[in-house]
């Protein structure tokens, strides 16, 4: 077991102290290619040229992960084999992050040897020691890196191998990809003056006003507990290298607020322990799937704390609720992209807080993450809250722009109150929805988008209904059976399809014309057809007719020249699940409809429209279950603009837009 000792972040410049880094046994060599090298090149030189920094901007590599070394014996024994000076005994356990840090050795290196600076010259001009790399059992590479220059590159041997070609592509970087970069930037491009911005870069520590900015390492340091350092070292290795899966913002933010230095003054163990349970929770919550859809849609998280971490993080960014917020959101989106921002972001709050200050803000912002925590479970205690917000999570409204809105509600605004402003988010996402003398005007192949919303709505809608009239002067109803089961939703891949896609004229091939009649001859086996039309439609298979036998069924299941363009409008679509529909094929509507069947039987979800719509529950009576005919689309497109009119745009006699 570990500790965490402290997480931080340290520029470069820092790191110049003289420290040693040892790579123990158990990790492999230095192996960066050259692709990544001149990523890392472009990323520092682009940061360095980036005009109008913040005043606190930096570049952010990702973490070394470290723990103090304190066996005596293996420090003298390392450093003398290496030719390290001895006398320094600042060394520190590379656990993760040698690449990485490797690199920069190599690039400073070369800085140094391209300014003929010697160790003392770097002494005598910035007042710094660069750091050291030792192995444990590679003496020959500890030796190679301390005396690395343009004169004594060498590939006799892997290792150095790797050493001398990414010392040859930096070189090779400055004299092409960087003068391209300074081109784009109109800077100089001359080879030194590119050499100089690097170095200057690499040797501005944090906090000073430098145009460049600084390079700054996220430093996550572990404590050892107990003699098997050794053990705990190996062990925390293999996680975190396990498929070389980076740490996220969720691990390095745990290790940020549950790090040994936040709680002193006795309240160590207690505060640090109620945290760690508290973020137990909020994963075990946030990874069950059906709470999870509800607010965050059909997206996901390798880890999905940091929705909630994302969450409070727009809302400090936000002090006032407007119509331009979604604008805002989209665009920090972008900027929530930008590697450990999550952590950047938190690690400012507490950067240079000791004692009482830095517990009061952890307390802070820990309990900013447990509010919102609770106003999610809230609303997903509450049946329409949470129908609600699962549909405008899945219409891919951020819930950040909903918690905002209700953070900052009045102390005396009633549940009334919010229900009203979802109502208008829902009336915003559906506003693209025209109907026009009674007809909606929409379409599958134009308005694929909005028909889902509106049908998702539908679903919605119609759960909220019966949840009203089941709920109807019984204040203690249970009402969690009419939540709309969104995960379910998500992992059927639901999505809007025809509804009848009777569409005989698209099949081309001669194998799917065969397999339409062969479903059609099993359909029409169970309908009132004569057998002498059964019998000659056999015949005609048998003889390979398709085309004549698509004619004969036609003729049959429907009574009226079919409608193609009917087909595209709402009244012929609905929702199906991906395996459905593609067992459909291209069949008749009662072969669909034996299909629903049989997967409702069977267990598979299947939402209140889609059944309704294949038990012909919108068409009456008087209609046919053997096919959707322009009937049936009209009766279920009234249907819907009846029952969701309001949340419609509606163009009156006058040609006027409104809402209902």
């Amino acid at each position: 077991m570990y500790y965490m000792s402290e997480i931080k972040l340290l520029s470069i410049a820092e790191l110049m102290d003289g420290r040693t880094f040892l790579i123990p046994s158990y990790q492999r060599g230095y192996r960066w290619t050259a692709k990544e090298i001149t990523d890392f090149l472009n990323d520092l030189y682009s940061f360095a040229l980036k005009p109008e920094k913040k005043a606190d901007e930096f570049y952010c590599l990702q973490p070394i992960i470290t723990q103090k070394f304190s066996d005596e014996d293996l420090i003298e024994y390392t450093l003398a084999e290496g030719h390290i000076e001895t006398e320094n005994k600042n060394v520190w356990t590379v656990i993760d992050g040698q690449q990485r840090l490797t690199s920069t050795f190599i690039l400073y290196k070369y800085l140094l040897d391209k300014k003929g600076w010697s160790a003392e010259d770097l002494m005598d001009e910035e007042g710094k020691a660069q750091f050291h790399l030792a192995y444990e059992t590679r003496k020959e590479s500890t030796l190679f890196l301390e005396n690395l220059s343009t004169d004594s590159l060498d590939d006799s041997d892997i290792d150095r191998s790797h050493i001398s070609a990414a010392y040859r592509v930096i070189d090779e970087w400055i004299r092409k990809e960087g003068r391209d970069i300074s081109d784009a930037y109109s800077r100089k491009n001359t080879p030194n003056a590119i050499r100089e911005v690097l170095f200057s870069l690499l040797n501005t520590p944090r906090g000073a006003a430098e145009a460049v900015g600084s390079a700054q390492f996220i430093w996550y340091e572990i404590e050892e507990a107990g003699s098997d350092s050794r053990d705990i070292e190996i062990s925390e290795f293999l996680k975190i290298n396990t498929g070389k899966i980076e740490l996220t913002d969720a691990e390095l933010l745990k290790a940020l607020f549950l790090q040994t230095r936040n709680f002193e003054n006795g309240e160590k163990e207690i505060k640090q322990l109620q945290i760690a349970m508290e973020w137990e929770q909020l994963e075990n919550t946030l990874h069950q799937n059906d709470f999870w859809h509800f607010f965050y849609g059909n997206a996901d998280k390798p880890n999905r704390i940091d929705a909630l971490f994302e969450l409070i993080y727009k809302a400090d960014h936000i002090s006032v609720y407007n119509d331009k917020i979604r604008d805002y959101i989209k665009a920090n989106n972008k900027e929530l992209a930008v590697k450990n921002t999550m952590f950047r972001h938190y690690y400012s709050k507490f950067d240079g807080l000791n004692g009482d200050a830095l517990q009061t803000a952890i307390k802070s912002e820990w309990r900013k993450i447990m509010d919102a925590f609770h106003t999610l479970e809230d609303w997903y205690e509450d049946t329409k809250t949470y129908n609600y917000v699962g549909f405008l999570s899945h219409c891919n409204v951020d819930i950040a722009q909903m918690y905002i809105k209700f953070s900052l509600m009045e102390d005396t605004a009633s549940k009334e109150d919010l229900e009203d402003f979802f109502i208008e988010l829902i009336k915003k996402q559906l506003s693209g929805i025209v109907v026009e003398d009674g007809q909606i005007q929409a379409t599958y192949s134009k308005n694929k988008d909005s028909i889902f919303k509106l049908l998702l709505f539908l679903n919605v809608d119609q759960q909220n209904s019966q949840y009203d009239k089941a709920a109807e002067g019984d204040d203690d109803f249970n009402g969690s059976i009419f939540k709309f089961p969104y995960d379910i939703f998500d992992s059927q891949n639901w999505n809007v399809e025809h509804i009848d896609s009777y569409t005989t004229n698209q099949l081309r091939d001669t194998n799917d014309l065969k397999e339409w009649c062969a479903t059609a001859i099993h359909e029409m086996e169970q309908t009132s057809m004569p057998s002498v039309d059964q019998s000659r439609i056999r015949e005609l298979y048998a003889q390979g007719s398709y085309k004549d036998i698509i004619d004969r069924i036609k003729g049959f299941f429907e009574d009226e020249t079919e409608d193609t363009d009917s087909k595209d409008y709402i009244g012929n679509l609905t929702l199906l699940d991906e395996r459905t529909n593609k067992s459909y094929g291209n069949s008749l509507f009662c072969t669909k409809k034996r299909i629903i069947q049989e997967r409702d039987k069977n267990g598979t979800f299947v939402p209140r429209t889609t059944k309704w719509v294949f038990e012909k529950y919108y068409s009456g009576s008087h209609s046919s279950d053997i096919y959707w005919k322009d009937a049936d689309k009209q009766a279920y497109q009234a249907y819907i603009v009846e029952h969701l009119g309001q949340y419609l745009t509606i163009k009156n006699t006058d040609n006027e837009s409104m809402l209902f």
